[in-house]
């Protein structure tokens, strides 16, 4: 607190100093020390979560019992996982209780929800009501991508299809040529989907919805009209010195990030 309550600031008028007024409202933001304050806090809130899952009496949810996973923090984006029994959730409440008595920060309501598998409504009436969320309903938006206890579908990756082809259209110039489209195309639009891809494997009909908009965004430009194509897609897609124009085949793409992870479980110590 002595780094937020002492520092004192002058004004430079015509590269002069003059005068000085104390810090009154903590830290600004954009601080270059409020990234490093705020991780020191809610370092304790994982130390309050730690210390109350520990307990035998909480109960870890059957997908996060092999690795006892009760929490995951992103910035000032919070999961809390647990079985949904009334002694584990209490354990939960409590714990966001003390820290919140402690720091001051308090969960905001409206943008917090509970997701809830299964289970008697006596006991999805209890959780809701002691943690005063409101119950949230499958897939939500993390992170940029959709988390969903199936397998992804296509209904899943539409923001994805359209954000691509939004892009696409936003390039209305019609002086763009051949060669600035192409450049378009390994540049941004590949790199749009390489996120989704590090992290699902996509059905093969999202692949080839985004193929599609970029090969009528290479022939047609951004009114993605049909017809045109000088060369098959195939040819487009091999690597220069082989004659193509070197565009990754996303199916090939996703594949190989894909067998990272798996390269990863059996490397990584």
């Amino acid at each position: 607190m002595v780094c937020v309550r002492t520092p004192k600031y002058s004004i430079s008028i015509n590269g002069e100093l003059h005068g000085f007024f104390t810090s009154g409202w903590g830290l600004r933001q954009g601080d270059p020390i409020s990234p490093y304050l705020f991780t020191l806090v809610m370092e304790v809130f994982s130390g309050i979560l730690s210390a109350r899952t520990s307990l035998k009496e909480f109960k870890y949810f059957w997908r996060c019992k092999a690795v006892k996973l009760s929490h995951l923090f992103f910035a000032d984006d919070v999961f809390l996982f647990s079985q949904a029994d009334r002694v584990s959730i209490t354990m939960l409440k409590k714990g966001l209780d003390l820290f919140s008595s402690w720091s001051g920060l308090v969960p905001n309501k409206n943008k917090s929800a509970i997701f809830i598998s299964g289970g008697c409504p006596s006991v999805r009436n209890y959780i809701l009501l002691a943690l005063g969320f409101q119950e949230g309903k499958l897939p939500v938006r993390y992170l940029g991508v959709p988390i969903i206890s199936s397998r992804l579908g296509k209904t899943d990756c539409i923001a994805l299809i359209d954000r691509i082809t939004t892009r696409a259209q936003s390039w209305a110039h019609r002086f763009l040529s051949f060669a600035g489209r192409l450049q378009l195309i390994r540049s941004v639009l590949h790199s749009i989907q390489a996120f989704w891809s590090s992290v699902f494997t996509l059905p093969v009909s999202v692949l080839d919805s985004i193929e599609k908009i970029l090969r009528q965004f290479l022939w047609k430009g951004a009114t993605l009209g049909r017809g045109g194509a000088k060369v098959s897609w195939d040819d487009i897609c091999f690597p220069k010195m082989e004659g193509g124009l070197g565009i990754r085949k996303l199916k090939d793409c996703n594949r190989a990030a894909m067998m990272k992870y798996i390269w990863i479980l059996f490397t990584d110590k």
